[in-house]
């Protein structure tokens, strides 16, 4: 469960929330999720930075001759 969850039951109170209050939630479940993820791409690129500059310059060309043929 997440903290955004454990907020919403916690003021709540175990009852049914509004649908403000659980949008509010899921809103901040999203940034937690999103943070985390940023956070696990960073954290790969800097554990192998060269990697990440040649899949960079694959996704490039590739976009690139993908682009022309269009």
């Amino acid at each position: 469960m997440s903290e955004a969850s454990r907020e919403l039951e916690q003021k709540t109170g175990g009852e049914v929330p509004s649908a403000d209050e659980t949008i509010a939630a899921t809103a901040d479940e999203v940034v937690e999720t999103v943070d985390r993820q940023r956070e696990y791409f960073e954290a790969g690129i800097r554990r192998d930075p060269l990697r990440s500059v040649f899949v960079a310059a694959g996704i490039g060309f590739v976009s690139a001759i993908v682009l022309r043929r269009l």
